[in-house]
């Protein structure tokens, strides 16, 4: 059975779905379905000094290739962060104000001296992954290829030490013309901003700058990280009018960075405020994400949004709840950002210390230590969430059965029980286990798979295990199983049939009884088209539903095919 969208999405978008995290997280992020790897940062970015550190005439390709031929190996599609670093071909001439905002991560982007060298550096670099490179370490091989590419982000954070002017009018222009003259078939994410107030004026910065906005981006890339301005003492999004956003326009010229000036990065107490201490500090909110859509249609800058860096970093940092809490929080986020018309997801985890703020910086690296498996944790919890073949809905695949939260085991029970657990605020589980007659003992363990104590019975038939707060799963870890909730998922401006809708071709091999089922991004299904008996070849079907993202799944000949599904 080959089942294809026309229309409205290309078939290499069929999965949203993707991770900007570190190497050592790949077999976890695999699991996940994911088939994009944002690389950055250390994590094979291409970075100006690194590949011509003494000649403007030379290249050192070695580290890079290296990358690249990794990340393709992992089956990843890759989407490729090239930014220039405090290097002899850059002006690092020292601006005061923007001492605040460069808090030592040394991963700060400098204004070339000559743009020409830096569109020079760009164009070498997507000509040498537009796939048609020989592999200098694999005779009669070629160098895969990068289709997707972004710049330097988060230049109001002082990821950016220069001047907004030549950011906007210089050197972004310079890295988008330099891609697509290398490579025509290339896709550009646009560089991102954090929070709605400076997404809008950056929006308004490129079209005042003369940038054809219609041929420049094609993905509009967002963080919609907590803003002190923009949410109540719950991390809840305040009701915006545009007069708010006007005002804040107004501010962004005058300053380059709206909201972290204010703050000192030396405050403990900004960590909690960042992070999940009381409130979802990065939830998705459909108000932002309504008012950034609104604000592009306005310049016409109507491009799909991919929301990036969306995800949670470890305790030590912005995370000050436990992490299984943190990737269930995450998942919700997940789905209420396609709930509100985000398209594509990027889900980042970061753990290298050397990115981590100086506070922690003398923390060495081991894999084996807790701050790692947590992260690994977050990706297996995903992975139960995000799959291929099921959409977004519970996944009995048997690549989540080394994750765990909490579970238990005993000499008499058959196999071990596995609760998962997300938080949801305010609500308290009391879950009751059936435990066989004659127990003497039961391990319990955390969800790194350590044990963390013994709970010995005598008479007792139940096990008894209060979450604060939490919603709960059960499933058994030694087989597949579809999993039960003891209490429905649901998520905000969940789309439902109505106007509209998506249309499909479906290609039998040979006569079958074929359903269409839709599913919103919660799992919910919202439609089901029992097409009845279909001989071979090509049949179309429109289903009807309003705008929105949704999961369509088609069966035939005892096979499931599932495809993300936009209906305008």
């Amino acid at each position: 059975m080959i089942l294809s969208l026309f229309l409205f999405i290309p078939e290499t978008e069929a999965n949203p779905y993707a991770v900007g995290g570190h190497w050592w997280y790949a077999d976890s992020a695999r699991s996940t379905g994911a088939k994009w790897l944002r690389m950055w940062r250390g994590d094979g970015g291409a970075v100006w000094g690194d590949i011509q550190p003494v000649s403007l005439d030379s290249f050192v390709w070695d580290d890079q290739d290296r990358w690249i031929r990794w990340a393709d190996s992992c089956g990843f599609n890759i989407m490729l962060t090239v930014r220039t670093n405090k290097c002899k071909w850059v002006d690092t001439t020292h601006i005061p104000e923007l001492d605040s905002l460069n808090f030592a991560f040394g991963d700060v982007s400098y204004p070339p001296k000559n743009y020409q060298d830096w569109y020079n550096f760009v164009y070498a670099v997507a000509s040498r992954y537009d796939g048609n490179t020989p592999d200098p370490l694999r005779p009669g091989k070629f160098l895969p290829e990068v289709r997707y590419y972004e710049t330097q982000a988060e230049p109001d954070w002082g990821y950016w030490y220069g001047t907004k002017e030549a950011y906007f009018d210089l050197f972004v222009p310079t890295f988008v013309r330099a891609v697509r003259d290398a490579n025509p078939n290339a896709v550009i994410i646009g560089p991102s901003f954090t929070g709605y107030g400076i997404a809008l004026a950056a929006i308004q910065e490129m079209v005042d700058s003369g940038i054809d906005t219609s041929v420049i981006i094609d993905f509009y890339r967002t963080h919609l990280e907590y803003d002190p301005e923009g949410h109540d003492a719950w991390g809840n999004p305040k009701p915006v009018n545009w007069d708010t956003v006007q005002a804040k326009l107004n501010d962004y010229t005058n300053r380059w960075a709206i909201r972290f000036v204010q703050y000192s990065y030396k405050d403990s107490s900004l960590y909690d405020k960042r992070g999940f201490h009381d409130y979802e500090s990065w939830r998705t909110s459909p108000i932002l994400i309504d008012y950034e859509k609104r604000w592009m249609a306005h310049y016409g800058y109507s491009r799909p949004l991919w929301w990036t860096e969306l995800g949670h970093f470890d305790y030590r940092w912005w995370t000050s709840i436990p992490q299984p809490e943190a990737a269930a929080r995450t998942w919700k986020k997940i789905i209420n950002g396609f709930s509100s018309g985000v398209e594509w997801m990027c889900y980042s985890v970061m753990l290298q210390p050397a990115l981590i703020l100086p506070l922690y910086a003398s923390v060495p690296w081991d894999p084996n230590q807790l701050y790692a498996q947590d992260s690994k944790f977050s990706f297996a919890f995903l992975a139960s969430k995000i799959n291929e073949e099921t959409g977004f809905r519970f996944s009995g695949s048997d690549t989540i059965s080394h994750s765990y939260l909490f579970w238990f085991k005993s000499d008499t029970l058959t196999s071990f029980i596995l609760l998962s657990a997300w938080a949801d605020s305010g609500i308290t589980d009391t879950i009751k286990v059936p435990v066989p007659p004659g127990t003497q003992w039961i391990t319990l363990y955390n969800y790194l798979g350590r044990p963390v104590g013994d709970l010995t019975f005598s008479d007792s038939v139940e096990l008894v295990l209060t979450w604060q707060p939490v919603m709960v799963e059960f499933c058994q870890t030694t087989r597949a199983s579809e999993g039960l909730a003891n209490k429905p998922f649901t998520a905000t401006s969940s789309p439902n049939p109505g106007t509209g809708g998506i249309g499909l071709t479906l290609i039998l091999p040979a006569e079958s009884d074929v359903i269409l089922r839709l599913y919103d991004p919660t799992g919910r299904l919202v439609l089901m088209n029992d097409m009845g008996r279909l001989g071979p070849g090509e049949h179309r079907a429109f289903i009807p539903a309003k705008p929105g993202v949704y999961f369509l799944e088609a069966e035939a000949g005892g096979y499931r095919r599932v495809l993300k599904a936009v209906a305008k």
